[in-house]
């Protein structure tokens, strides 16, 4: 896996065509955010170089931002460019080298409006995904939400990506 995103040239052709969709997803979560009256607290698993989140967040108010990944090139890249939103003074940017498994519980429960896991979570075994998805919850507000890159399929499941 960290062989395929040190490649960055592979990663910027990827997302300039679209071939996974980013562009697509960060519509739908930009909408999303729309609906929230307050700045917003944000996790990003596997944040790789913080494109997804930097897109879909660059018209909201970010009160908190974390950044899981395991590998440091990718922390230091988005250490470099951090997703600010629209209120870059006010943004507060947490970065952690390692894997979900270890972040995830030290974060502190229903304090998050959106989990973030583009293209993370395939990675994991049915039983690991389980524990993932169980800390995502933890982590949410009542009105929070996740997604998950690869279950979208288009503008039918809008809302679904964020339940």
């Amino acid at each position: 896996m960290s062989n395929m995103f040190d490649q960055w040239n592979l990663y910027s052709r990827i997302l300039a065509n679209n071939y996974m969709r980013h562009r697509d997803l960060s519509v739908v979560l930009r909408e999303f955010l729309a609906g929230l009256a307050r700045s917003c607290r944000v996790v990003d698993l596997g944040c790789g170089d913080g494109w997804m989140a930097r897109e879909c967040l660059k018209s909201t108010q970010v009160r908190r931002y974390v950044g899981i990944d395991t590998s440091a090139d990718v922390i230091a890249r988005v250490r470099a460019c951090p997703p600010t939103g629209s209120d870059p003074d006010n943004a507060r940017i947490d970065l952690y080298c390692e894997d979900v498994f270890t972040a995830l519980p030290a974060l502190p429960a229903g304090e998050f409006d959106l989990v973030l896991s583009s293209y993370c979570l395939h990675h994991f075994s049915q039983p690991r995904k389980r524990d993932v998805l169980r800390q995502i919850r933890r982590l949410l507000t009542p009105e929070g939400g996740a997604s998950s890159g690869p279950t979208w399929q288009g503008t039918a499941n809008r809302r679904a990506i964020c339940a």
